[in-house]
């Protein structure tokens, strides 16, 4: 495994390469799918996979036999920058300007003390605290791009438009033809798929159980047989408003 990981990493653009390579032993078939749904519309695709992230994967990926346990869907939050060529062109600035900017503006740095030793100039020791990484779209807007000779200062709401949304659009998914976030999970290698489906389904079980939240979701479980046969729906209705799913 690790011989194959180093002769992709050359092939990989610098940027993955920064972020990191993880290899994880999982069967390539899909073993379950839960669907996490606002029935009433309340949260949207990106809440749902928020909530998801933060207090249902890591869940189902420390069950036995579970080898990998993945997210479609909605999307991360993310803060998009929707940039203005025209005001770009106008300032006698690029995109690559603009993302320098955000890079050296939106860092977690420690700052320090003050007259700390060695220093013997001091009576007193000082502890800085720095603001780090911004979190709102005002904070990005301020991020300054450019300055002048005269004090001129170009923001990034003066050459782009900041908001928070998702990460990424390009996958959706949807349960009864209405947003949902689908987490499938895969079979890891030596492992029995029917009890991963009872421990995965006992396990949403309990958190339905431990969190308000989940209890205003219904919750989706699907699997497919691989006896070729016509799939055929069936409905298990639990404690109300939730209701569970699952069809083979």
């Amino acid at each position: 495994m690790q011989n194959r990981v180093s002769q992709a990493l050359p092939r990989l653009p610098e940027e993955v390469r920064n972020l990191g390579v993880t290899t994880i032993k999982s069967s390539p078939n899909l073993t379950l799918v839960v669907h996490l749904y606002s029935p009433d519309g309340r949260y949207d695709a990106q809440y749902l996979r928020n909530y998801a992230t933060l207090n249902v994967r890591d869940v189902l990926a420390r069950i036995p036999g579970a080898g990998d346990v993945q997210l479609f869907g909605g999307g991360d939050y993310a803060m998009r920058v929707w940039l203005d060529p025209m005001k770009l062109s106008a300032r006698n600035l690029t995109a690559g300007d603009v993302v320098d900017a955000i890079r050296e503006q939106n860092v977690q740095v420690a700052a320090g003390q003050i007259g700390s030793p060695p220093s013997t100039t001091s009576q007193f020791q000082l502890a800085l605290n720095a603001m780090g990484r911004l979190t709102d779209e005002q904070q990005f807007r301020d991020i300054v791009i450019k300055t002048g000779t005269e004090n001129e200062v170009v923001t990034l709401g003066d050459v782009g438009r900041v908001e928070m949304g998702a990460q990424t659009y390009s996958i959706q998914s949807l349960l009864d033809n209405k947003g949902a976030v689908a987490i499938p999970i895969f079979q890891a290698p030596n492992s029995n798929a029917l009890q991963l489906s009872n421990a995965v389904r006992a396990q949403m079980e309990e958190l339905k159980k431990t969190s308000r939240r989940v209890s205003t979701t219904r919750l989706s479980m699907t699997r497919r047989s691989s006896c070729g046969s016509r799939s055929k729906p069936c409905r298990t209705p639990f404690s109300r408003p939730s209701a569970w799913s699952c069809s083979w």
